[in-house]
């Protein structure tokens, strides 16, 4: 809120004939949420340059796999909305995942550029592709909503981050959202915002975890609570890390280059002997005796076709973010039967499949396939492979195997690259085994005689993957 009133939340399960409980926030004045001196000039009129004020409550006594119906009262303000929670190990769960929206309020009217070496511009501008992509979202109802990072432009704007929220407030106000850090929710911003600097990376972090309240990762260092964490949904694991920068700076294992230090300013270590790697381990193994089917995201996509698949680097053949480095991750996952990897960065489309006979020859998880995809076309790019980057596991690329198709007046009438989402269906098939099918989801514009895009529809690549329980 813009002023420090406190409000109400009431709340009553969803038949409307249980208890109607009240709850009243505590307003607390939310210093991270505050505009940059250098974001004044470009405030609108329903931007307040004065900090806000968050509030916070917790709906106890709630029962499993039910919906609720609430209203949020503020300074004479009303919402209202429903959610309904999570069940039993023994319910089905529908999720959806997708990375890289980077929300800016620039993004309107700015189509991204579409194609590969042709000059063109997309459809729709990248507003209006988030905007539809969240659309079909919501239509879905999902039990959540992950986001594999890179949720905004500059984490260090909070323009950028109001802008999020108001494509967001819709879906939000019903679906839970687990986001993961992305390199974006890093950077301060650019000029005076700071870059990868440490106090700009660190305002920029701090907005982030203003907004979420996520799981407790038992951190010893207390600026990296809530930047991994797991969540059990169902008989689904899902868990989420923060792999922003890899140590020692600047070498063959670092995911970014600008980002430097190790410390409350900067991201935390993932390699083997870091607290996060061995938080990793110990998840892994109690998902893999706990739960059906354990997904884990992040936002550096370790097999690419795209720029960030070069090795890490600067100059020819090189990128200073390049998410090659997380393949030293891949022999934890395989041990633990990690059954799929859910990331971003490289604004496309891509599934690969690495084989567990590669890395565990001759062990009981040898025959196990790690899925990796990448789903970074949330909402802002839309590219495709880059000259360099090598993925000898790639078994599906937008860009590649989804060609466009014209009708006899040049309209587009099915394939291509377009914004999009993963969705994912964990349920028990007809034998009683439990299974999740992971459909592409691609958001189509629909263009009528003239050219101009008329709607969309939700269509799917022609790229299902169904995981079956292990006996």
């Amino acid at each position: 809120s813009n002023g420090p009133g406190a409000g109400t939340v009431t709340f009553r399960d969803g038949d409307g004939e249980g208890r109607a409980r009240t709850i009243e926030s505590v307003p607390v004045e939310a210093k991270a949420l505050g505009y940059h001196p250098a974001e004044m000039k470009d405030l609108s009129d329903d931007e307040p340059a004065s900090l806000p004020f968050r509030h916070e409550v917790r709906l106890a006594g709630l029962a499993p796999d039910t919906s609720y119906k609430y209203s949020v009262l503020q300074n004479g303000d009303k919402a209202t909305g429903q959610f309904h929670t999570q069940g039993t190990k023994d319910c089905p769960v529908r999720f959806i995942v997708y990375a890289d929206s980077e929300t800016e309020p620039e993004s309107t009217g700015k189509p991204a550029p579409w194609g590969g070496t042709a000059n063109r511009s997309y459809l729709v501008d990248q507003t209006t592709g988030y905007c539809e992509n969240l659309k079909v979202m919501a239509r879905r109802n999902p039990d959540f909503v992950a986001i594999a990072g890179d949720l905004v432009q500059s984490g260090g704007e909070q323009r950028d981050w109001d802008e999020f929220w108001r494509q967001n407030s819709a879906l939000a106000s019903s679906i839970p959202i687990f986001p993961a850090l992305g390199n974006h929710e890093y950077y301060g911003g650019p000029g005076e915002l700071g870059h990868y600097g440490p106090a700009g990376s660190e305002r920029a972090v701090q907005k982030y975890k203003a907004y979420f309240d996520l799981p407790a990762n038992g951190a010893t260092n207390k600026a990296h609570l809530e930047r991994y964490y797991t969540v059990a949904y169902g008989p689904v694991s899902l868990v989420v890390l923060d792999l922003n920068n890899g140590y020692p700076h600047r070498s063959p294992r670092d995911t970014n280059w600008s980002l430097a230090g190790e410390g409350n300013d900067s991201a935390p270590a993932w390699h083997p002997g870091s607290p996060q790697y061995d938080w990793l381990e110990e998840t892994l193994a109690l998902a893999q005796k706990e739960s059906t089917f354990t997904f884990v995201m992040f936002h550096d996509c370790p097999y690419s076709s795209g720029i960030h698949g070069l090795p890490p680097g600067v100059g020819s053949g090189r990128n200073n973010l390049s998410g090659v480095p997380v393949r030293a991750l891949t022999p934890l996952f395989m041990k633990y039967g990690v059954d799929a990897l859910l990331t971003g960065h490289d604004e496309m489309y891509e599934h690969s499949a690495v084989p567990g006979e590669e890395l565990l020859p001759g062990g009981k998880l040898a025959n196990h396939v790690l899925h990796v995809f990448d789903v970074g076309v949330g909402g802002d790019g839309l590219r495709g492979p880059f000259d360099g980057a090598v993925n000898g596991y790639r078994t599906f690329l937008a860009h590649a195997d989804a060609p466009e198709v014209y009708d006899q007046n040049g309209i587009l009438v099915d394939g291509g690259k377009h914004y999009g989402h993963l969705e994912v269906n964990v349920a028990r098939n007809p034998e009683g085994r439990w299974q999740a099918r992971m459909d592409m989801v691609y958001v189509f514009p629909v263009s009528g005689k003239d050219g101009h895009v008329s709607g969309f529809e939700r269509r799917l690549y022609k790229d299902s993957t169904v995981l079956v329980e292990r006996q």
